[in-house]
């Protein structure tokens, strides 16, 4: 048996999920350009740190900034499929079938939740 969830809530879910994606990897992919125009920035502050000490300072940092920037990277990488597939004009038209599946499918369950009764269509007394 299916899990417990209703079918309107995985298709919502997987929508969520998509656009999901495809945010977070557009915000990694900002962040990562951002580390990269840093370099050029470290590179200066190495040539005009006026000691060894400060030099170390600047180099730790650029060490925090690589890692942080590959985190990212890799994180966009895992996520790049997806947001792609999500953003692709041609699949458009599947999205918005989806939305209104997941539309049809929330009227259909709250249908079938709700207090029904039977109206006798002969209008005779059973």
């Amino acid at each position: 048996m299916l899990n417990e969830m209703k079918p309107s809530e995985v298709l919502q879910d997987f929508l969520d999920f998509m656009k999901e994606c495809q945010k977070e990897y557009q915000a990694c992919m900002v962040e990562v350009h951002k580390h990269d125009k840093r370099v050029q920035d470290f590179l200066h502050a190495l040539e005009f740190a006026e000691n060894r000490q400060e030099r170390n300072k600047i180099a730790t940092q650029v060490s925090q900034s690589r890692k942080e920037r590959r985190r990212l990277k890799d994180r966009a990488k895992l996520l790049e499929e997806c947001a792609r597939f999500y953003g692709d004009k041609s699949n458009k038209q599947f999205f918005d079938k989806l939305r209104s599946l997941v539309s049809k499918q929330e009227k259909e369950e709250e249908f079938l939740e709700s207090d029904r009764i039977y109206k006798p269509r002969a209008g005779d007394d059973v």
